[in-house]
């Protein structure tokens, strides 16, 4: 916890560090192998398609982490967890997954939905806002503004050179996928 003045000890900021460390290198892995298997042409010059065994291998490793903290932690039966709401937003992430990947299947340049799904903030406080659930500060709306141009300047630089032409069937999936973060925030 922090003081008693709100700031973070020596011993916090370092695990906070630790933490974004590998939130960003595990992000920038996943990023990567991801290009490797949407930029795969077979023979023809066919794309990869098979969004929905895609979407399966996600979600089994997803449930076996899943798995793995219900066993050490117990069940959530009689604790007030609100399961219909988890069913909700397990459902939208998956539907916001599945329109993600399908717009890289349909021929969205990579570095354009990685900076659409870097900016997931943004409809994810809209949401928000539109159902209630939350009003956010100045100074949250001007952290979250930082945040969206930082990844757009940093994604438009490194995909200035590789990046291809999106299709218009692309852009729609990605927008659809940012609906479905803004429902599942």
């Amino acid at each position: 916890m922090a003081d008693a003045g709100g700031t973070l000890t020596f011993s916090q900021r370092l695990r906070l560090a630790r933490g974004a460390a590998g939130v960003y290198l595990f992000f920038i892995s996943y990023g990567r192998l991801q290009e490797r298997v949407f930029g795969f042409r077979g023979a023809g010059e066919k794309r990869f398609h098979y969004i929905w065994f895609f979407q399966m291998v996600d979600a089994l490793g997803n449930a076996l982490v899943g798995l793995a903290g219900r066993t050490a932690v117990g069940a959530t039966a009689g604790r007030g967890v609100p399961h219909q709401l988890l069913a909700l937003n397990g459902i939208s992430q998956v539907a916001s997954k599945w329109c993600f990947n399908k717009a890289l299947s349909a021929g969205l340049s990579f570095y354009i939905a990685t900076m659409a799904k870097s900016m997931k903030l943004v409809p994810v406080m809209v949401g928000s806002l539109l159902a209630g659930r939350a009003a956010f500060t100045a100074r949250q709306v001007a952290q979250a503004a930082c945040i969206a141009g930082g990844t757009t300047m940093v994604s438009l630089a490194e995909g200035s050179s590789k990046s291809g032409a999106s299709t218009a069937k692309g852009l729609v999936l990605i927008l659809v996928a940012l609906a479905g973060d803004g429902v599942t925030g």
